[in-house]
């Protein structure tokens, strides 16, 4: 079990270690501080549960850089794959609101 992102589901994913204590206050014993994240997209997530290795979530680390360290091609997730976080539609805008503006 891994826990790639420091955010609650559905939540946008932290980038500095105060933005984890706000998310969970309390919550958690200790949170290490390695200062803030080079960038803030969420973390690469790869399926090895099967023969062949497949990405569930792209993300920093690029399909080829891992398929360059295993020395293998990585397959596309399939139907069977475990669920990553990070990939239903509105994860990217949770609790958002849009309103449409026209300009007079």
């Amino acid at each position: 079990m891994v826990g790639p992102s420091a955010n609650r589901f559905g939540r946008v994913s932290a980038t500095t270690a105060e933005h984890v204590r706000q998310e969970f206050g309390d919550a958690v014993d200790c949170i290490l501080d390695g200062g803030a994240c080079d960038v803030g997209i969420e973390s690469t997530i790869v399926d090895v549960s099967g023969e062949v290795p497949a990405i569930l979530r792209p993300g920093r680390i690029t399909a080829l850089q891992i398929e360059k360290v295993l020395g293998m091609s990585l397959e596309a997730p399939s139907g069977e794959s475990p669920a990553a976080p990070g990939t239903l539609p509105a994860h990217y805008a949770p609790r958002a609101k849009a309103r449409l503006a026209k300009r007079v």
